[in-house]
């Protein structure tokens, strides 16, 4: 079963179909699990680079990000969260809980994302992501390509694709 989406961007364009058991972020509870689950799945590439968490910093980030939960069994199981600036959409955050990967979910998210900023008509999508990560690889089967290189941090690849 899907739901729908009101979408602060929404501008009279079609409502945003969710696949099954995502839900709109709201509150300082699910807040609080994107940045406990951001740092759980992100730690090991920032220790690579010998960089830190910080979860001030994330609950700042967070409060300028629209963001979508996944229920799993009524608990909170991963999160997607995202920002527009001028024509470009920027994919901050997709994580999941290791009980529900590799199951699709990741893919059907974004493959969903994806399609509401066409609706909006965001021009292109952008992202980074560590080389290492696995997730990149689910970014090149929706159609993003490497772009580039963060200078200053070894590894963060920069992905795009147009809508």
């Amino acid at each position: 079963m899907s739901q729908r989406l009101p979408h602060r961007f929404d501008l009279a364009v079609s409502p945003f179909i969710l696949p099954r058991g995502w839900r709109r972020a709201e509150g300082e509870e699910d807040a609080e699990f994107a940045c406990r689950l951001v740092e759980r799945t992100m730690s090991p590439y920032w220790a690579r680079r010998q960089m830190r968490f910080s979860p001030k910093m994330f609950m700042q980030q967070w409060q300028g990000l629209d963001a979508l939960i996944l229920e799993h069994h009524g608990v909170p199981s991963g999160v997607i969260a995202w920002d527009i600036k001028g024509e470009y959409a920027y994919l901050r955050e997709l994580h999941l809980s290791e009980a529900v990967r590799g199951q699709g979910r990741g893919r059907l998210i974004l493959e969903a994302w994806i399609a509401r900023r066409r609706s909006e008509g965001v021009h292109g999508l952008r992202l980074k992501v560590f080389a290492e990560n696995p997730a990149r690889e689910l970014y090149a089967r929706v159609g993003f390509d490497v772009s580039g290189g963060d200078p200053d941090i070894e590894g963060l690849l920069d992905m795009q694709r147009t809508v």
